[in-house]
């Protein structure tokens, strides 16, 4: 069967395209047609080599303008620059985006070696704190957060079969209950506290006694249900008082953006957002300068204009390599081994990295040099041992390597093919990234703008030129990406409430494994009181010439936030007011918009 080509040739087909074609499908030209050919330009050949690519693969991917992107990077250069990890500081260990996976993993290590007679019991808790578990990311499809009554209502059937299972082990196995009960002690007390979370939440925006005070009675009646030991009643009381009470608040818009500006406006050089609720674009808007007057022309930030977003590019890049993934029916648990260059040396426990590792910064891998993210600095960084593998370490190297497997994984292995390995490997992942956006009507770029590009600055202003930031292509993936807070914020809508940018069950995975996300338990920007925040924040400084801020983020009442920032307050030795770094902001804001309804 002639396999299908994703390539556009012109309408006139010279003999060196006949000839490509001929050779993709598998035939011979001999005679006349033959002998007409002349030998293939460089941009033919690599039309040949994609060609073959797809024809072997089995799960063909467009490709557009893959030639014309590997010919323009030729004549680049890498850039590496100075991308800052985003702040890190632990998350609550009582939140319940902590909680609940420790006490799914500590029951799966009960399950492992549990007697008979607990298994029922136990495999019946796994199941109501994996219930817990799933709702807490899936959110509310609404402005309450009503979602977490979900969550509690399983947590609490999950808890009082948990119950069983430790009066079984009390008597046939002791050291299981050593082994359960702190996992299930903090699941507990995490559903008590985020009962009241929302009561507190209530009471701090006006709501009056009277209205909360069927809340109040619940609260009371599960608290004496804790006490007296009764933890699934308890955690049934937990869940119904904390929808009473979440039936007396409801989220504003209105109040997110003007918390944001709040901030914002009075703290940067020039700064947009673009808020989305349900699909659909909320609010957005800007303030500012994308160019001060000592880059002619002084240009208004816009949030339709884009620029670079340095961390943040993970979370687009994740969404690329989850797309693939999904197209060739791998998990991301394979290794990535195969996926390699194969001219690379890699030890074997490089070999066995898997993509969640290097998805999750889990994979061992430092930097090789500063930045590190070409490809030659991702070869040597490869043949190298891992020995921190599966601890969290941050590196913008694990997503710089994901860049060089996407070509793999779209059948083009750079080192076997007799082209430049970096932009051939770039250009593949662009030209797949623009696919993969193309369903979001969403531009893909490591590019700067071409007119007016927008400039770094330090805050306050120094009067000084800002930064201008180059083509980062040859090392994008961990940063690079140029983009808009309009078309951040419609990437989060396109891949939260449709299956366009990729199934939703990757979604989920996304989601519940932070893949291109920040972990909770290492950010605690990523969880608050309605549950798990996906979120990613971006930073790029030049010490005195400026800098950037930018933050994604995912709320769980189908609201979700992108603001880019063209300055930096580094030099000032401090963050923005109400949290500092700029997700921890943008948390701020969201957790205090909430007014009585």
């Amino acid at each position: 069967m002639k396999p299908k080509l994703h390539l556009t040739l012109a309408p006139h087909r010279s003999a060196q395209a006949l000839t490509v074609l001929a050779l993709a499908s598998g035939q011979c030209l001999y005679g006349s047609a033959a002998s007409a050919a002349t030998a293939p330009t460089p941009a033919d050949a690599l039309r040949l080599a994609v060609a073959r690519a797809q024809a072997a693969s089995p799960a063909p991917a467009r490709l557009p303008g893959l030639v014309k992107n590997y010919l323009r990077l030729l004549k680049q250069a890498p850039i590496e620059g100075v991308d800052e990890a985003p702040e890190a500081s632990p998350g609550d260990p009582a939140g319940l985006a902590i909680v609940l996976p420790q006490v799914l993993s500590t029951v799966e290590q009960a399950l492992a070696t549990a007697p008979t007679a607990m298994l029922g019991a136990l495999e019946a808790a796994h199941t109501g704190y994996a219930a817990g578990l799933t709702k807490l990311h899936a959110g509310s499809s609404d402005a309450t957060p009503q979602h977490l009554v979900g969550v509690l209502t399983a947590m609490a059937d999950g808890q009082a079969a948990m119950d069983q299972a430790l009066d079984i082990a009390a008597v046939i196995d002791p050291p299981a209950v050593a082994l359960l009960l702190p996992a299930v002690q903090a699941a507990r007390e995490a559903a008590r506290r985020t009962s009241r979370s929302t009561l507190d939440l209530a009471l701090a925006v006006g709501v009056g006694a009277g209205r909360l005070a069927p809340a109040e009675s619940a609260l009371r009646t599960a608290d004496a249900l804790f006490d007296a030991g009764d933890y699934g009643g308890a955690g049934q009381q937990y869940a119904g008082a904390f929808g009473l009470a979440a039936n007396t608040v409801v989220f504003s818009m209105d109040r997110f953006e003007q918390n944001l500006r709040g901030v914002f406006d009075a703290n940067t050089v020039g700064w947009s957002y673009a808020l989305s609720q349900g699909g659909n674009l909320a609010r957005s808007g800007s303030s500012g300068l994308a160019r001060t007057g000592a880059d002619q022309p002084p240009t208004p930030q816009s949030p339709t204009k884009k620029m670079h977003v340095a961390s943040v590019s993970k979370t687009m890049t994740a969404i690329v390599v989850l797309r693939r993934l999904a197209e060739m029916g791998l998990s991301v648990d394979t290794a990535i081994g195969p996926w390699l260059p194969l001219g690379w040396t890699r030890p074997a426990d490089v070999h066995g990295i898997t993509f969640r590792q290097l998805l999750t910064h889990t994979s061992g891998f430092g930097q090789n040099a500063p930045g590190g993210n070409d490809y030659l600095s991702l070869q040597v960084m490869a043949a190298q041992p891992v020995p921190g593998k599966g601890g969290f370490d941050y590196e913008n190297a694990n997503f710089g390597l994901l860049r060089v497997i996407t070509a793999k994984l779209l059948g083009l292995d750079a080192s076997a093919l007799p082209f430049n390995a970096g932009a051939l490997t770039s250009a593949a992942f662009l030209s797949y990234a623009q696919t993969v956006f193309d369903a979001a009507g969403v531009p893909f770029s490591c590019e700067p703008q071409g007119t007016n590009a927008t400039r770094q600055y330090d805050f306050p202003d120094s009067g000084n030129p800002g930064y201008a930031e180059p083509s980062r292509a040859l090392n994008c993936g961990g940063f690079g990406v140029q983009i808009s807070a309009t078309n951040l914020a419609r990437t989060l809508a396109y891949l939260r409430y449709t299956q366009d940018l990729m199934p939703a069950a990757q979604f989920q995975a996304m989601k519940t494994g932070f893949l291109g996300f920040m972990n909770p338990t290492d950010y605690d920007y990523a969880q608050g009181i309605f549950g798990t925040y996906h979120t990613h924040g971006g930073d790029w400084d030049h010490t005195g010439s400026g800098g950037l801020d930018a933050c994604v983020m995912v709320f769980p009442i189908n609201v979700e936030a992108a603001v880019t920032i063209n300055s930096s307050r580094k030099e000032l030795g401090q963050g923005y007011p109400n949290g500092g770094y700029q997700c921890r902001v943008i948390k701020w804001a969201f957790e205090n918009a909430w007014v009585a309804n």
